[in-house]
Formats: C-alpha cells, structure tokens, sequence
C-alpha cells in the first residue's frame, strides 16, 4: 500500500498550470502561484478556486491577477476547507444537535432522526472538507461512495423543502467552523 498525500507547492502548480492549458488561459506564474498557494490542497479545490478567480476578474472586465486572487480566495475560503474540521468533529456537532449518539450516526442505524442526522453531517463533511466520496464514505462506517451521493442528494431535497433544516444546517456549519 503507498500512502499518497496532499499535492505540495510544485505539484499543485503544474496543476493549475495544466488545467489552465486545456482551458485556453494564459496565467502569469505569479498568479497560478498564488492560487495554488491559497486553495484547497485537493485537485477539485484547485480546479474551483482557478474558475472562481478567472470568472470573478471576467465579471468585473479586468484582467486575473495574483492580488486579485489573493484577496478573493481569503474571502471564499478563509482558510476553513480541510483545516480543522474532522469526520469525527462534524459527527459530533450534529449527533448532539439531533440528540443522537454519534456512534448512532456512523452506524447502520436506520431510525429517521438517525439517518436524517448521518445525511446532514456527510453533507456537511462533504463541504467543509476536501474528502471526496470513497472518504467519506469509510468515514461513515464503510459505507460505498454512491451511498454517500445518494444521501447528499436527499438531505439537498430536504433542506430545499424545509427551511428550518436549512437553518439548522447552516448553524451547524458555523459551529463546525467556530471548532476548526
């Protein structure tokens, strides 16, 4: 088994640099650099924090540059993805809010109270990390990836369709960042 860890500094310029290429942009070294610097360690967090910068400079009709994109990725993301928040903290966040043990949210437990609290912390987990689906899923208790897309599919209908989940999630979230 190789362990394989977070892209470094180098790595996530090539990257960038990569996917800025199949784009068709040209980006001054120093600007890619700056991304890479301030976004997510994950390949779909760089790939979003380049398409964040680059359409937030084509709304305003400048030009992408490194302040730009330093000034806006410490907004997006003041440095909260992957710093902090753990499987382990948002399970327990959530368990106590919908008074739920957190064992009871990684188990197979099927009560509703249960598996509405487990879709809520995986939804949340999901945001506030960079775990993709597999992660997340054995974070969960082993649990296969289209399990997890399945209930993040469901726990968005129930946050569309009742507001005061969606409050709750994000008071949720707040406290999730307010620990990290």
């Amino acid at each position: 088994v190789v362990k394989v860890g977070a892209p470094d500094l180098h790595v996530r310029r090539a990257i960038l640099q990569s996917r800025a290429r199949i784009d068709g942009l040209e980006l001054s070294t120093e600007l890619v650099t700056e991304i890479a610097r301030h976004a997510s360690q994950s390949v779909r967090g760089l790939e979003a924090a380049l398409v964040q910068v680059v359409a937030y400079a084509s709304l305003r009709g400048e030009r992408p540059t490194p302040e730009l994109a330093m000034r806006l990725l410490k907004r997006l993301n003041p440095d909260r993805r992957g710093q902090g928040c753990t499987v382990e903290e948002v399970v327990a966040v959530v368990a106590e809010r919908f008074d739920v043990t957190a064992k009871a949210v990684l188990a197979r437990d099927r009560r509703p109270a249960v598996a509405l609290a487990r879709k809520v912390a995986m939804r949340l987990v999901r945001e506030l990390t960079d775990h993709s689906l597999p992660q997340i899923g054995r974070g969960f208790g082993g649990r296969d990836h289209t399990t997890v897309l399945s209930a993040l599919r469901s726990v968005e209908l129930d946050i569309a369709a009742d507001p005061d989940l969606a409050a709750i999630v994000d008071s949720l979230r707040q406290r999730c960042l307010d620990r990290g």
